[in-house]
């Protein structure tokens, strides 16, 4: 997943290998099929070297679509961080912070990027207040990652920080 101040726990997938098991999830959508495709692949899990936080870090194709991230549909609504980029703190047993975007894959339906965006899902454990920063950097990172390696063909912007507007 690159460096940085965390260490890999756990490598089950590699990132080349996650970005090609999502890619030709997508090419094999077709529209009008459920948003929700598969459960994704979990591409590592990571320590941070300077505290006891733990980080698992899940990439899948996002259960809504753009439409419905924007409408806010979803019981715990996504807010908009950035152009077409969207961001949701879920406060469940361990917080959870999902960003999903528009990732256009080569072979795949025109309409795959705006029905089937990409979520990077990142779920921590063992994190203090005063390290709460740390999720948004692991989950900015790993998305960078994984536009890069998919590649995604409208090449969404990852910011350096989230803000929510």
């Amino acid at each position: 997943m690159g460096g940085g101040p965390f260490t890999a726990f756990s490598s089950s997938t590699q990132v080349a290998q996650a970005a090609e098991s999502l890619s030709s999830t997508a090419v094999r959508w077709k529209p009008g099929e459920s948003p929700s495709v598969g459960d994704g692949t979990e591409p590592c899990g990571l320590q941070s070297l300077k505290s006891t936080a733990r980080f698992s870090v899940t990439v899948h194709w996002a259960p809504f679509t753009l439409d419905m991230l924007r409408n806010r549909v979803p019981r715990e609504p996504y807010e908009p961080v950035g152009d077409g980029l969207y961001l949701q703190r879920s406060a469940e047993v361990y917080p959870v912070l999902r960003l999903a975007m528009a990732c256009k894959v080569r072979g795949a339906p025109p309409e795959q990027a705006a029905a089937l965006p990409l979520e990077v899902q990142v779920r921590l454990e063992r994190l203090t207040a005063s390290e709460a920063r740390l999720q948004e950097d692991v989950v900015l990172h790993v998305a960078r990652q994984m536009v890069r390696y998919i590649p995604c063909r409208n090449r969404p912007r990852i910011p350096d920080t989230v803000t929510v507007r």
